[in-house]
Order: structure tokens, then C-alpha cells, then sequence
């Protein structure tokens, strides 16, 4: 009698130790594949691009204009990006750092509309903004803690 309820419990652990190491292949067309392929890529790959900096455009067509890296302290400095998808968020970071040794000089959010896919903005007006010295300056934009946009323009 002990012998048999010894093997009974033998047999029920080979036949769940059997289901439990089949149930983890991943054959194609199996619920467990296509779950996976159903994932969402993870996005960040295109991250972050490239901005332009110029003279604010007076007509929302046009964005930013006269495009330049470099320009004088009394000069207004606007940036302008577009994005391989829409912002998907509500309100962005944008940082300056001093390019020389890294130190954020300056950090604000702004609203955007979850559907734009381009941003156009005069971050910097010399009659209303402490003056920049001279040096290379970088531009960081945010969304939630992705880097999405950057570059660089100078003060001579």
C-alpha cells in the first residue's frame, strides 16, 4: 500500500512537472508568441533629434527663421524641432546648461498639445531675460524623463 501511494505521487509529479517545462516553449502561433509580437516597440530609438535655432517667424507657417548656431547677448534666440510622432503629453522640460562644464542655468515647462508633432519657441529675449555671456550654450528639451530634442548654439 505504501509503495502505491508512493508511485501515485511520483506519477502526479512527472505529469505536472511535464505540462509546467512545455507550457514554456514559445512555438510560433502559440498564445505565448503572439502576445509578445503584440507589445508595443519600444519607443526612444529616434530620440532625441536635432533643434534649430533663429529669429521667431511672425506667421506660424514658417518657424523659425534666419537659422543660426551663433548670436550676439542682445539678440532673441527661438528654437524650433519636430518629432517622428506627437508629443503624447501634456507639458514638456526645457533646460539650458552651460555647455563648458554641464551646469543647468535654467529649467521651465511648458504646455504643448498632446497632438503637435512640431514646437516652435522664443526661449530667450534679452529686454526681459538676465543677459548671456559669452560661451557655448545647449538646449535640452524633455517629455517626462526621455530626452526628445537637443542642441547647441553660442554667444559670441
Amino acid at each position: 500500500m505504501k509503495q502505491l501511494k508512493v508511485l501515485s505521487i511520483m506519477a502526479c509529479l512527472i505529469i505536472v512537472l511535464a505540462g509546467c517545462a512545455s507550457s514554456n516553449k514559445n512555438v510560433e502561433g502559440s498564445p505565448a508568441k503572439q502576445s509578445e509580437s503584440k507589445q508595443p516597440e519600444a519607443k526612444g530609438n529616434d530620440y532625441p533629434v536635432g533643434m534649430e535655432f533663429g529669429d521667431w517667424s511672425d506667421t506660424n507657417d514658417q518657424g523659425i527663421t534666419n537659422v543660426r548656431n551663433a548670436f550676439s547677448s542682445d539678440e532673441a534666440i527661438s528654437l524650433g524641432m519636430d518629432l517622428p510622432e506627437k508629443f503624447g503629453v501634456k507639458s514638456i522640460t526645457i533646460n539650458i546648461y552651460k555647455s563648458d562644464n554641464g551646469q543647468l542655468l535654467d529649467s521651465w515647462d511648458d504646455d504643448v498639445d498632446p497632438d503637435w508633432e512640431s514646437f516652435v519657441y522664443e526661449f530667450y529675449d534679452p529686454e526681459s531675460d538676465e543677459l548671456l555671456e559669452t560661451g557655448k550654450y545647449e538646449v535640452a528639451v524633455f517629455r517626462d524623463t526621455t530626452r526628445i530634442a537637443e542642441g547647441t548654439f553660442n554667444i559670441k
